[in-house]
């Protein structure tokens, strides 16, 4: 019972992915994770109300408020574009669906594979959103399990994780191989190309190809530039 409490209540953090911050808000005969929490306040009745121990705030956001525009993260973070020793890696996200998000990675310039993260969301649900837009350092990480079995799945060419640092409410977000939004969570995948079947369908649950590929061909250009003490930021831009 006191485990299920502590998960309900958000304070499991496991996983290489995993990310920080509790859930906001639970409610008795609804999901406990609702994509729409305008919704949650209008099944609410609008006023504050107690849940499972939890008070409501009605005033944090009215019901049939618009959707504010996603504000990219401050995190502080700046490009000197006369340090030529900087790689600056870009994540340009063009369709932004129900479920997933896709983009197009860029290294210094150039095109190199396609991304796939999870779906926006006005307030986050563990493991089901995408990271904020923003300028955040990479670096590498060499402990957790995604490291491990990284290490054991490319020994020749694996450094450590490319891990995106200091994104505020989130923690352990990593570059890695995946196919579809159930391979991540707040991740970003790479890929070669998406799946274009399903590209511009917005309401389905879409998929990056040929992901291991794409990974081995990011992947040295950026770790090694780490390996050599060099650094490296990622800009995430959101669709216009």
């Amino acid at each position: 019972m006191l485990d299920k409490l502590k998960q309900m209540m958000g304070f499991e953090t496991e996983g290489d992915a995993s990310e920080i911050g509790p859930m906001d808000h639970i409610l008795d005969d609804l999901p406990l994770m609702s994509d729409d929490p305008r919704k949650m306040l209008e099944n609410a009745g609008g006023t504050g109300q107690k849940s499972r121990g939890f008070l409501m705030r009605p005033d944090l956001l009215k019901p049939n408020q618009p959707a504010a525009a996603p504000e990219a993260a401050n995190t502080g973070v700046t490009v000197d574009t006369n340090d030529k020793a900087l790689m600056v890696i870009d994540v340009v996200r063009y369709s932004s669906g129900k479920h997933d998000t896709l983009g197009k990675m860029y290294i210094d310039g150039e095109e190199l594979a396609v991304t796939l993260e999870d779906e926006y969301r006005e307030v986050k649900v563990k493991k089901e959103t995408r990271i904020p837009a923003g300028t955040y350092n990479v670096t590498l990480r060499t402990v957790g399990g995604k490291h491990a079995a990284y290490w054991h799945k490319f020994p020749d060419m694996h450094k450590g994780m490319l891990w995106i640092r200091d994104i505020p409410n989130f923690e352990y977000v990593l570059i890695h191989i995946g196919n579809h939004d159930a391979h991540t969570e707040g991740c970003i995948l790479v890929g070669l190309k998406p799946d274009p079947q399903k590209e511009n369908q917005l309401e389905v649950k879409r998929n990056i190809w040929s992901s291991t590929a794409a990974y081995k061909k990011v992947y040295p250009i950026i770790a090694n530039h780490l390996a050599a003490g060099k650094r490296a930021v990622i800009r995430v831009t959101d669709p216009k």
